[in-house]
């Protein structure tokens, strides 16, 4: 039987705040501001990247994004570093799709099925798996 309240406020339980990991996905869609905004300062910026910039009209068209657009998505939004995903299989040499987003955003890498990524934050990390 408990004879006298006890009460515990957050303040009792929990260390100073801390930064988390931020990793933000977009979608089969095609360039979104709403993107920009939502994914402002992300740690990680998985971005759907259908076509090579040469096929914009085609992306345009079936509202998907080019490696362009992607790449301007995470410098827009002030990402860290920037996954590809969602590539048209069309594409044999997903080399060049990398290099052309590259050349707007240095820190791009392609994803890769079953991929998983570790990533650090202050005094700790945290590990994302990319399935796509």
């Amino acid at each position: 039987m408990m004879k006298e309240m006890v009460f515990i406020f957050p303040e009792d339980v929990l260390g100073e705040p801390r930064r988390g990991a931020k990793i933000s996905y977009s979608g089969d869609t095609r360039f979104n501001g709403d993107l920009i905004r939502k994914a402002l300062d992300s740690d990680i910026l998985i971005h759907e990247s259908t076509f090579s910039i040469e096929d914009s009209d085609e992306a345009v068209l079936t509202g998907h994004s080019t490696t362009e657009d992607a790449a301007n998505a995470a410098r827009l939004s002030k990402s860290k570093v920037l996954f590809l995903t969602h590539i048209s299989s069309r594409y044999n040499n997903k080399r060049k799709l990398l290099e052309e987003a590259r050349s707007i955003f240095r820190r791009t890498y392609l994803a890769r099925r079953n991929m998983k990524v570790v990533v650090f934050t202050e005094n700790e990390y945290t590990s994302l798996h990319i399935y796509g």
